[in-house]
């Protein structure tokens, strides 16, 4: 019949002739290596100080903006300028990061007093931002 099978057998692996033990193998000479020396631990990388104090030197009003000068900081990568009306800079504050020592804010209240201050940055060995020390608040009131 043509769906019909036919089944065969298949006959199992020979195993490998055990080999006869005449001989012991020849061992290969002994060779000391002198080994590299192990590294210590890598060197600790260069810790980053913080920038020093701002010194702001102008904080002027125009009209609706208000301009900050500040002396440079010797190392510093960049500057963030903190502003809010609140005296204390705790609430509602804004912030500017700049790469110069002068910024000029817009589109503040008319009328409105505001208190801002200035802390430098540098890059710390994983380039996140480390500040230094913010200025004294400076005071200005917008036209």
């Amino acid at each position: 019949d043509y769906w019909q099978f036919t089944q065969y057998e298949i006959p199992p692996t020979p195993a490998p002739p055990n080999p006869t033990p005449s001989a012991p193998a020849p061992q290969p000479p002994v060779v000391s290596v002198p080994q590299p020396p192990v590294p210590s631990a890598p060197p600790a990388k260069a810790e980053v100080k913080a920038p020093a104090k701002v010194k702001v030197t102008l904080a002027k009003a125009g009209k609706r903006s208000m301009t900050l000068k500040w002396k440079k900081v010797s190392g510093a990568r960049g500057y963030r300028v903190y502003y809010s009306t609140n005296k204390s800079l705790k609430k509602a504050v804004k912030n500017a990061t700049v790469k110069k020592t002068k910024v000029t804010i817009k589109k503040l209240k008319k009328g409105k007093t505001y208190y801002a201050r200035v802390a430098a940055y540098v890059y710390d060995s994983n380039s996140k931002k480390l500040f230094g020390k913010k200025s004294a608040v400076v005071k200005v009131k917008v036209k």
